[in-house]
């Protein structure tokens, strides 16, 4: 007999008979990355809004219930992201609005090599995992989780900031062309940048709660944390991948 890690039903075969989830289901390895790897593009599915919900209501818990087993309900983590960062390029070629980060010219990136322009926020959420991801296991080694997990982690990440900045989308799109802000600080992207900025400050209280350390010092390592990835991205990142094109 087994115990469904998802619902808790004690059933025997390959799949629970109440929720349908995956008897062998087991802790995230890299196989078990290559193996949703390798489902991302067929995995058009399942949970999708179900995901992009509880993303928003608690996401640290929701990415700790998918890494500890109750992944039926969810979208695969790649699938995820790549969907996201595909709309999102969509979005922004076929309206012709400056990027998030106005130092990074999408139209000058389409003049040079017009793949990279319709792959560019495929291209912003890996690099945004593979930060993330250095980051927390650089500060979060306490909690427990290894390399692959916290990949996971990151993807799903990723992909809920596509969607913050996809909902952004119009109110971006207004502004740039019929409210021009008077100054920078009044550019929508200033709140765009604060709901990042927000958002993964509540995934780590959230997931990482229980890594041993006093609340007040895990707030401040967490806040520089994720100040420190965002100027990175904006200084370094985004300099570089003007140079590259």
């Amino acid at each position: 007999m087994t115990t469904c890690k998802n619902c808790g039903h004690t059933f025997e075969g390959k799949y629970c008979n109440q929720c349908r989830q995956e008897a062998t289901t087991t802790r995230i390895t890299w196989s078990e990355v290559v193996r949703q790897l390798r489902h991302a593009t067929v995995d058009v599915d399942r949970g999708f809004f179900f995901t992009v919900q509880q993303l928003f209501r608690q996401p640290g818990v929701m990415i700790r219930e998918y890494l500890e087993g109750k992944r039926v309900n969810y979208s695969n983590p790649f699938f995820y992201v790549l969907l996201m960062a595909g709309f999102t390029s969509l979005l922004f070629l076929s309206f012709d609005v400056p990027l998030p980060v106005r130092s990074i010219s999408l139209e000058h990136i389409e003049k040079m090599s017009p793949l990279v322009a319709q792959k560019y926020f495929i291209l912003v959420g890996l690099v945004v995992m593979g930060m993330l991801t250095g980051g927390d296991l650089l500060l979060h080694r306490r909690a427990g989780f290894n390399v692959a997990e916290i990949t996971v982690a990151s993807a799903f990440q990723a992909g809920q900031l596509l969607v913050i900045t996809v909902m952004l989308f119009p109110i971006i799109y207004l502004q740039d062309h019929y409210f021009p802000p008077a100054n920078s600080w009044l550019d929508v992207r200033q709140l765009l940048k604060l709901g990042v900025f927000v958002y993964l400050v509540v995934v780590r209280k959230q997931l990482y709660a229980v890594d041993g350390r006093p609340p007040a010092l895990q707030l401040i390592r967490i806040l520089a944390q994720i100040i420190i990835t965002i100027a990175f991205y904006e200084v370094v990142v985004a300099r570089l991948i003007m140079k590259m094109i």
